[in-house]
């Protein structure tokens, strides 16, 4: 995830983190291991899964209501 930017990554206010599917079932131990030893990550997030992907997940838009 740092590799997107040279800024070191801040997830104090995470509450949720989401993976796809596909990372659900392959060998995941690195991602959780990362998640799990980063002292600024509240041992209270939730770890969803997104079924198919969690892009979609994060697309979606709701319709309004008028």
């Amino acid at each position: 995830m740092n590799s997107m930017t040279d800024k070191e990554l801040f997830y104090g206010q995470t509450e949720t983190i989401l993976i796809g599917e596909k990372v659900a079932t392959e060998d995941n131990r690195p991602l959780l291991e990362y998640f799990v030893r980063r002292p600024d990550i509240q041992r209270t997030s939730y770890l969803s899964v997104a079924i198919p992907a969690a892009y979609q997940v994060l697309e979606f838009k709701p319709k309004v209501e008028q």
